[in-house]
């Protein structure tokens, strides 16, 4: 069994201290139970965790709910995958725990918060094989050579068919004039964090990025050094509304009709 290193710092943080008791018993729980790895993305099934700490489903769903809101920690409910926020800062790996957390990656089956972790660590992977982080040959895939199936993995699904719309994010994302140092990923937790209507606004993104892109790009003919607002900032001020595409009105000729002097010109005698 590992040890899981805990800052003192732990308990003045202000985002633990705004936690409630559950909470923050899940949190440190997440840092130290038995599957808990270094890097902060391992995997860990909902029954396993309930079972561990005694909190039931709903209770333990809620709590997950307010961690993943403090962008603390992620849950994949149907990969079975955690990502804990900031756990490798406090880990203090060396090189040599630097290549078995790159071979660690490559048995994570949930591509989304893989790719999370590494646009939260890009700094982290300086001068080390950044190919080798990767997905490894058969993540996704069904790696038995001799047996063909149509069963998908939780990262083989159809974009269409990914029910919590970040289809649809990743879609208007990639129309958005690219400033943005984040990922699809990262700007989607930042949207559902920021706007409890999340649902209602995704269709309403595509239309108004690509409309911003194309002011931008007008603008910055004019003027090279025009810049870009940073997506999270955008997404913040609900730009989504002033940039939305506004219809076209069709002109209809004025109609013609005699002056009357006595109501249009009553001042004249």
């Amino acid at each position: 069994m590992g040890y899981r290193k805990v800052d003192g710092v732990f308990w003045t943080d202000p985002k633990v201290r705004s936690l409630t008791e559950q909470e923050r018993y899940l949190f440190l729980y997440c840092i130290t139970c038995p599957s808990a790895h270094s890097s902060g993305l391992y995997y860990n099934p909902m029954p396993m965790i309930s079972y561990e700490t005694g909190i039931n489903d709903k209770a333990l769903s809620k709590a997950f709910g307010s961690l993943r809101e403090g962008l603390m920690v992620y849950s994949g409910s149907l990969s079975g995958v955690i990502f804990v926020r900031n756990m490798l800062k406090f880990q203090a790996p060396n090189k040599n725990e630097k290549e078995s957390i790159a071979k660690h990656l490559k048995t994570i089956q949930d591509k989304e918060l893989l790719i999370m972790f590494l646009d939260t660590y890009t700094e982290y992977w300086e001068g080390f094989d950044k190919a080798s982080l990767r997905v490894g040959e058969g993540f996704g895939k069904d790696t038995d050579t001799n047996t063909k199936t149509d069963t998908k993995t939780n990262t083989d699904i159809e974009p269409s068919a990914k029910v919590d719309g970040f289809a649809i994010f990743e879609d208007a994302w990639d129309k958005y004039p690219k400033d943005c140092r984040r990922t699809a990923v990262t700007e989607f937790e930042w949207l559902k964090k920021q706007h409890k209507d999340w649902k209602s606004i995704l269709p309403l993104l595509k239309p108004a990025m690509e409309n911003y892109s194309a002011i931008i790009k007008n603008k910055q003919k004019a003027d090279p050094t025009t810049k870009v607002k940073h997506m999270q900032g955008w997404l913040t001020e609900r730009r989504w509304e002033m940039y939305k595409p506004q219809p076209k009105s069709e002109s209809k000729p004025k109609e013609l009709r005699f002056v009357d002097l006595e109501k249009d010109y009553p001042d004249i005698s």
